[in-house]
């Protein structure tokens, strides 16, 4: 068959004492490396194992009323993730696919009354909790614009002459930075990119006067 192997290599290789055939000395350390692999393999399974088990010892001591819930879980993401795992982890093995959903870890969920698909109750408690985070996302925007309303009210204190320039500013670095930031929103803006410089704060910055460019007055005075 094709090969590589010329007589000139067969040669050199046999006269530095090369051997065609594995020793007993090597097959025996080719089979300890396996065995060693092997080992590491069941090591590793067994810690893997453990940790499983570890979560569900503590999924089960956190149902109280003996009628399992999403709701029911601990707060904490990591056990909300341990069970939708689970479930991921059930649906792949009854579709055939690579999964290490066994059957001893099934028996053990189905004896502490896991419940393989979402109830009514979590899903409305998923909703509620959907409908909480947004009402935190609203309350959160509130908060900044009016921190936003609170920074153009001192910068609008403070021009004095009717002329707003970047020297009239007060001297706090946290000023002057709040004014290049709204001129790098407004630019982004024009860009078509995301921005949070919106048309009523583009509005009321202009009615103050607010420069989008540094002015040569400015450009000087920096």
């Amino acid at each position: 068959k094709n090969s590589n192997m010329t007589q000139e290599k067969i040669s050199l290789l046999e006269s530095a004492g090369f051997c065609w055939k594995l020793q007993k000395n090597d097959i025996a350390a080719k089979t300890d490396s396996n065995h060693d692999n092997q080992l590491n393999d069941s090591v590793k399974k067994n810690k893997y194992e453990e940790k499983w088990l570890r979560n569900f010892k503590n999924w089960a001591s956190s149902q109280q009323d003996g009628s399992p819930t999403e709701s029911a879980l601990p707060t904490s993401p990591l056990s909300k993730n341990w069970v939708q795992y689970q479930r991921t982890q059930y649906r792949l093995r009854q579709q055939n696919k690579n999964s290490n959903m066994t059957q001893e870890k099934i028996s053990l969920l189905e004896s502490a009354g896991f419940c393989w698909t979402l109830r009514k109750n979590d899903i409305a408690a998923k909703t509620d909790s959907n409908h909480d985070n947004q009402l935190n996302d609203s309350v959160k925007k509130n908060k900044y614009e009016e921190k936003w309303l609170r920074n153009f009210k001192n910068w609008a204190s403070s021009q004095q002459d009717g002329s707003p320039t970047e020297s009239a500013l007060p001297t706090s670095p946290l000023s002057k930075n709040w004014v290049q930031y709204q001129r790098t929103q407004y630019r982004l803006r024009q860009q078509n990119k995301n921005s949070n410089m919106t048309q009523h704060r583009i509005s009321l910055l202009e009615s103050a006067g607010f420069c989008w460019t540094l002015r040569k007055n400015d450009i000087a005075a920096k």
